[in-house]
């Protein structure tokens, strides 16, 4: 169902990271990244806030999204040299 739209955000996602290669920060990352999809016609908000309810609580900004992209993907970056147990829980939180 959203193969292609996966298929135009991984295009634009190897773009970036061929033009940069490692080693840059995250957020270099996430701006470049949302330039190539925008550019690409593709609908993309960056640090989209996230809210959360908890019993009569409500937590306005309880997550951040890296990039969500066309209401339905979200992308959460990472710039790391390896990937461990903490992102795993960040991605599996959103």
């Amino acid at each position: 169902m959203y193969e292609e739209l996966t298929e135009r955000i991984l295009n634009c996602a190897y773009k970036v990271h061929s033009k940069l290669g490692a080693g840059m920060l995250e957020s270099v990352y996430q701006r470049c990244l949302s330039y190539e999809l925008t550019k690409n016609g593709i609908k993309n908000e960056t640090e989209k806030a996230i809210p959360l309810k908890y019993g009569d609580l409500y937590v306005d900004n309880a997550f951040k999204i890296d990039i969500l992209v066309e209401d339905i993907v979200i992308l959460e970056l990472k710039s790391v040299e390896k990937f461990c147990e903490l992102h795993q829980a960040q991605i599996l939180s959103i």
